[in-house]
């Protein structure tokens, strides 16, 4: 008989609201694979209950077709590639898609190129998401002091910039502990870690971007090409966590003081789709901003990421993108895309003056 004591010393896990929405979609998932199974069952059972055989053969393939669709949808899954491009966070799913499309022309330096410029996007919007955690949590970090040295001698960020903010955050003493490092903030400090072989695909990376900012030529480029891609894709695998960490665009908020909650209108920045479809959340603070990005993180809060990504229309392509600060222009500030490089000029300093960016 398991007595109160030993139930006691079980390392369960922590109640919070990630992991009961999880255990939810477990649940659910698990009903839904039933029903599924329900429905391929029916459908074999009526595969010879058409008055004619052609009668029966439109049934089964028309009566299967919903099945068979879902059978290819959970397939994709199976690919790291398509997970890339349809779960990460849109910045970064646009960028591996503009580099996949460049592997299937040829390994050659466009394709380099392309998968340089989805790993730089990789660093920085994860160590801008880091940015706005670390200001919310109160932690002051050196690198952001660097960050902003750049910013004001108007040189602008690097990828070192963006590894060093990262790095430093998995040097923190608090997120060593099993708490901290489960936590959002662990995760991004973890993802560079010494000695892992991220780090290791990241050096890599960085320095076949310094050899090109440096105009060395590549003597095989097929040959780092496929080096390339090899470290890419496991840098994209262990930033996996980031696919909890997509902005959420709040277009619209309507907030209910009897019951403490607010409606959102939202659209999830997933994917590498240009359009993205409306949704609906609900928040329990009444200081969540109408027109602002915010992440919700594995411990389901939600965090400002304003000022340092903002979404805006380009004033190049026109489209919504996402933008980080990148330099000084005079007295304005040039954002930088994270989608495809586009500038753009604002005179909206303050709030980058908040947050000690300037």
């Amino acid at each position: 008989m398991l007595k109160l004591d030993a139930l006691r010393r079980l390392p369960l896990p922590i109640p919070d609201a990630a992991l009961r929405a999880a255990v939810r979609d477990i649940e659910t998932a698990e009903s839904s694979f039933a029903l599924w199974k329900q429905s391929a069952d029916l459908v074999l059972r009526e595969a010879f209950d058409g008055p004619t055989p052609q009668a029966s053969r439109a049934h089964i393939i028309d009566s299967s077709r919903i099945l068979r669709q879902r059978l290819d949808a959970a397939g994709l899954l199976d690919d790291p590639a398509q997970i890339y491009a349809t779960r990460y966070p849109q910045p970064i799913a646009v960028r591996w898609s503009i580099a996949q499309n460049e592997w299937t022309r040829g390994h050659g330096e466009a394709y380099i190129r392309a998968a340089l410029d989805c790993y730089e996007t990789l660093l920085a919007y994860a160590a801008n998401v880091a940015l706005a955690l670390a200001r919310f949590r109160g932690l002051e970090l050196s690198a952001a002091s660097d960050l902003r040295r750049k910013i004001r001698r108007g040189q602008g960020p690097t990828i070192g910039t963006w590894r060093a903010i990262l790095q430093e955050v998995g040097g923190r003493r608090e997120l060593r502990t099993p708490e901290g490092a489960s936590s959002t903030m662990g995760r991004l400090g973890a993802l560079l870690a010494e000695s892992s072989d991220a780090a290791a695909a990241s050096r890599l990376l960085s320095d076949t971007r310094n050899d090109l900012a440096h105009q060395r030529t590549i003597l095989e480029p097929q040959e780092v090409a496929e080096r390339i891609s090899d470290a890419l894709g496991l840098l994209m695998a262990r930033a996996d966590f980031l696919m909890d960490l997509a902005a959420v665009h709040v277009r619209h908020t309507v907030w209910d003081d009897l019951t403490r909650t607010a409606t959102l209108e939202v659209q999830h920045l997933v994917g590498d789709r240009v359009v993205m479809p409306d949704a609906t959340m609900q928040g329990d603070a009444p200081t969540i901003e109408e027109g602002s990005l915010y992440v919700t993180d594995l411990e389901s809060q939600f965090h400002l990421l304003r000022p340092f990504v903002q979404r805006r229309q380009c004033p190049e392509c026109h489209n919504l993108s996402t933008f980080h600060i990148d330099r000084i222009v005079g007295d304005k500030v040039s954002l930088r895309s994270l989608q495809d490089g586009h500038q753009m000029i604002t005179d909206d300093t303050a709030a980058f003056e908040a947050v000690g960016l300037l």
